[in-house]
């Protein structure tokens, strides 16, 4: 007999609480709705994803596998994850007396998996999971992992559409196409007045997020130097690493932040997702041209939300989204000279209002709505 889910009890994880993890935490949690009974995730501020109805457990921190992970073996971390888990939700169910249908992680990272062989002896329930970052073999698909065989995992949802079949049919496990939504909001704020004046009329060009080499940062500093300081003008916003960086670029980087006159940075973490979403607003394209990245980003969604033209780079996920919606621009990765050509062509096109991109046909197919129908797929 097929069980109805609409009557499940489950229990939604997170093991992070910063960039993209709230935003998916209340998606989740909006999608679950009644049958959300519990969630172990860190608080994030401002909390703005579980309802007053939600049991709150307590979250994870690491204590005899700390001396482990300074050693390189991330498995005793994800062990003791896994134990100290299993023992939370024990007692939630004995506490409420009730009995746990499916356990959803609303991010799942393959690192934090490890040492499955170990940990499925004391994990007693189903569960699913979105795994946010396929790891890929040298031949550029992507690889089966181990926690993937466990007889515990129902459905995995995947943000990559052109890969979730390819992985269904390695793991034999139904894989979900998951919709990589975004919620339109955006506000005014002081930063966002701030950028305003100091941007002027000039053509923004916007990158946010964790800013790691890998985002194309040091690319973006050499458009800052490259393009007229009086035509354009650059942000640069999201927490940063210094110790990621050569020591000629954290020199690079500290100047653009303290003299750049085409620049703005804020080099710390924009807590509330509508006051960076009001940044990308006030901006005129969206910089996206990543390095080495196979994955999804969010960083489409919000840009589309607002209209933004995009420049990425042209040959993975991103590239194909933003080239079938034309979005924007895919140029070669590293390229430069073809950045600073594209970023010329779309100002050309933004101010002779020449763009057609279809922002429609790409927030209907990653809508808020599409993303629930796949998590009541996750869970079936």
């Amino acid at each position: 007999m097929k069980q109805d889910i609409s009557k499940s009890k489950i229990v939604l994880i997170d093991f992070h609480a910063a960039g993209h993890h709230p935003t998916y935490l209340k998606l989740f949690a909006d999608a679950l709705g009644d049958q959300l009974v519990a969630i172990s995730a860190p608080q994030s501020e401002p909390e703005q994803a579980i309802p007053d109805t939600v049991t709150r457990l307590a979250t994870f921190t690491p204590v005899w596998s700390r001396y482990w992970r300074c050693r390189g073996k991330a498995a005793f971390v994800s062990i003791e994850r896994f134990f100290f888990l299993a023992r939370v939700l024990r007692q939630f169910e004995r506490a409420a007396n009730t009995q746990i249908d499916r356990v959803v992680f609303a991010c799942l990272y393959d690192g934090e998996f490890r040492g499955s062989a170990i940990w499925k002896f004391v994990w007693k329930w189903d569960w699913s999971a979105l795994y946010l970052h396929p790891v890929f073999d040298s031949d550029g698909e992507p690889s089966l992992r181990g926690w993937m065989k466990l007889a515990s995992l129902r459905r995995v949802a995947l943000l990559d559409e052109t890969r979730a079949e390819v992985l269904s049919l390695k793991a034999g496990k139904p894989f979900v196409r998951m919709p990589d939504a975004v919620f339109p909001c955006s506000s005014e704020s002081e930063m966002r007045m701030r950028l305003r004046a100091l941007k002027g009329d000039r053509f923004g060009v916007i990158l946010t997020g964790f800013l790691h080499p890998q985002k194309g940062v040091v690319e973006f500093l050499d458009l800052v130097d490259r393009l007229d300081s009086s035509r354009f003008f650059f942000a640069l916003v999201g927490a940063i690493h210094f110790p990621d960086y050569e020591p000629q670029d954290q020199e690079r980087l500290l100047l653009f932040s303290q003299e750049a006159e085409n620049g703005f940075a804020y080099f710390q973490r924009v807590i509330r997702e509508e006051v960076l979403n009001g940044l990308i607003e006030e901006c005129d394209v969206v910089f996206a041209a990543y390095r080495d990245w196979k994955f999804s980003s969010n960083t489409v969604g919000k840009a589309s939300v607002f209209r933004k033209p995009l420049l990425v780079t042209a040959g993975e996920l991103m590239g194909d989204r933003v080239e079938r919606f034309r979005l924007g621009l895919a140029i070669p990765e590293g390229d430069v000279a073809a950045m600073e050509s594209a970023l010329i062509t779309i100002r050309e096109s933004t101010v002779s209002k020449t763009v057609r991109a279809d922002w429609e046909g790409y927030l209907e197919e990653h809508s808020v709505e599409a993303f629930s129908r796949a998590v009541s797929e996750m869970v079936e």
